[in-house]
């Protein structure tokens, strides 16, 4: 008897919906926890040193070459708190230092936006105070890659760097 293509689908949808109702079963009675299982799937995971080791020597997917091109004399940087940083520069465009991975990518008031990257060693870099985005949500982010627009800096003494952003780094 042969099996098509369609048959192979319902019995797959069939077999996942008996999973998924056992596992809601066990946990109304206790036997599983299901919160702990939720925990575990919220947190991110870092998809880049998962996708060193696979490259290898293949090199399947191009990871870039960690040199930075972005002239750092086109912004000002200064240290708000431990771990904020604001930065003004003439350009409008921010670009990646890091190689990473976008985890998250919120809308802020004002037409504004944030973006969150996990880089590869475990720090979560936020742009925050973007006007526009140019990455996707669990896109790769090479070093140089743009990210998106910065917002026009409110500051009216400083007419050499109109631009500005604000940058978070935490280490996990």
């Amino acid at each position: 008897m042969k099996i098509n293509i369609i048959t192979k689908f319902l019995l797959k949808l069939m077999f996942l919906t008996f999973i998924l109702l056992l596992s809601v079963v066990l946990d109304n009675k206790s036997i599983i926890n299901l919160s702990k299982i939720k925990t575990i799937l919220e947190q991110n995971i870092n998809i880049i040193n998962i996708t060193k080791k696979v490259n290898g020597k293949l090199n399947i997917i191009d990871l870039g070459d960690n040199i930075i091109n972005v002239s750092l004399n086109d912004s000002t940087s200064k240290q708000i708190d431990t771990n904020k940083y604001l930065y003004k520069q003439k350009s409008s465009k921010i670009y990646s230092t890091v190689l990473g991975s976008v985890i998250k990518i919120n809308n802020l008031p004002n037409e504004r936006y944030e973006v969150v990257i996990l880089d590869e060693n475990n720090r979560v870099l936020t742009y925050s105070n973007l006007k526009e985005v140019n990455v996707n949500i669990y896109q790769i982010i090479k070093v140089n890659d743009l990210i998106g627009v910065a917002s026009v800096n409110n500051d009216i003494n400083n007419t050499e760097y109109l631009y500005s952003y604000l940058l978070y780094i935490n280490e996990n």
